[in-house]
């Protein structure tokens, strides 16, 4: 399932044989001679360590983002024995121990504090700063960040660009085209038998997906986002979809240029729609669980070779390697599994029910990913599930 490349214990001590006799002098090869007194740094004071977290590997971490996902990562990071400081900015309620505050949004102001705190990794939580450029930033000022370029992020940042991509890479989907013209999508619409799904092409916080319930919302859907404009640029392009219908569920996998780990295989169910009853207009997220049960082990690795491990390999043979965390959405029809959706981030709520799952040391496989060093995949926790609600206000 993996390409793992575990990591092994470096050898701290040797026994010797009590009987052997060692020499009053033992010179090393580019030593200082016997006689030459070398001058050392007095113990420290006040019952300090001797060496510093730096010296030890513990890291200063910076998490970007405010939302229920930052809040699950903070817990996770925290757990970490590798984690010395842990800073979030912005940072909500939950994570109110943790919180900076500076403007994430100006990319100059997150490097700057993480220069003058010497972070050692930056976690980006959202898709926005990432699409954004943040970590081309970030790593040009020499500053290790778990999260896509900007071309990488794409696969997120723009639904046509994924599309494509999945078909270079044998990806199965949904048949479905690119738009910018109204009348040229009615078009294409008239000619298919089966129902679509209308898709912003760019980025709308989780709302950029119509689904209509007859042929006349398709045409009202198209026209709004068109003729309208009524998702601003990200609606300046649409994608047409066939509709899918199925169960629908999530893989993760963290990518480094080398390496892919799918975590386990834990498998996450969201639920989207505003009402009950599954009922009303997509969201980013009313509630999730995991792992959906009754899927065989087997199928879920079939899953994993399908949709993951293929853009880890595919953004590495384009030029543009892929650093973080992958989200493939999955409907499992009656023709067999299809790509919804790519996203490049952890999704909210899907990582309050993924992250407390997971066994291993979440900290080190993401700076791990982060500056192309092998890691040992992390495993899922066995016999055990979660489930999360989302609570929110009206409207």
């Amino acid at each position: 399932m993996t390409a793992e490349q575990p990591q092994h214990d470096p050898v701290v001590g040797t026994d010797l044989d009590s009987d052997l006799e060692l020499p009053d002098t033992l010179v090393v090869p580019g030593s200082a001679p016997p006689d030459t007194v070398i001058e050392t740094e007095p113990e420290p004071a006040g019952g300090q360590e001797a060496s510093t977290g730096r010296d030890m590997g513990l890291l200063d971490v910076l998490l970007i983002g405010s939302g229920g996902r930052e809040h699950a990562l903070a817990n996770t990071i925290a757990e970490s024995p590798r984690l010395r400081d842990l800073f979030v900015a912005p940072g909500n309620p939950g994570t109110r121990q943790y919180n900076v505050a500076f403007d994430v949004a100006d990319f100059n102001e997150v490097v700057a504090f993480c220069s003058e705190r010497a972070i050692d990794l930056v976690v980006v939580g959202p898709e926005q700063p990432l699409v954004d450029g943040l970590a081309d930033q970030l790593n040009q000022h020499g500053i290790n960040c778990f999260g896509p370029s900007a071309a990488a992020a794409q696969l997120e940042g723009s639904k046509s660009f994924a599309r494509a991509f999945a078909a270079r890479h044998g990806i199965p989907g949904p048949v479905n085209a690119t738009f910018s013209d109204a009348d040229a999508a009615l078009a294409w619409l008239a000619d298919q038998a089966f129902d679509v799904v209308v898709k912003a092409d760019g980025l709308a916080g989780g709302k950029g997906v119509i689904v209509p319930d007859d042929r006349l919302e398709a045409e009202s859907a198209i026209l709004e986002l068109l003729s309208q404009g009524l998702m601003g640029e990200s609606g300046r392009t649409i994608v047409l979809e066939e509709k899918l219908i199925g169960e629908e569920l999530s893989l993760f996998g963290i990518c480094s240029a080398d390496q892919i780990d799918p975590l386990g295989g834990l498998t996450v169910q969201d639920h989207k729609r505003v009402g009950e009853g599954d009922t009303g207009l997509n969201t980013g997220g009313m509630g999730a669980f995991a792992p959906v049960p009754g899927l065989d082990p087997i199928y879920v690795e079939t899953l994993i070779n399908t949709f993951l491990i293929p853009v880890q390999a595919g953004m590495a043979e384009e030029g543009t390697p892929y650093i973080g965390v992958v989200y493939a959405g999955i409907m499992l029809t009656d023709a067999g599994p299809r790509l919804i959706e790519y996203n490049c981030r952890f999704g909210d709520p899907e990582a309050q029910v993924l992250l407390p799952l997971l066994e291993g040391d979440l900290l080190s496989v993401m700076y791990s990913a982060a500056t192309s060093q092998p890691w040992e995949a992390l495993r899922a926790k066995s016999g055990t599930t979660a489930a999360t609600v989302v609570v929110c206000a009206e409207g």
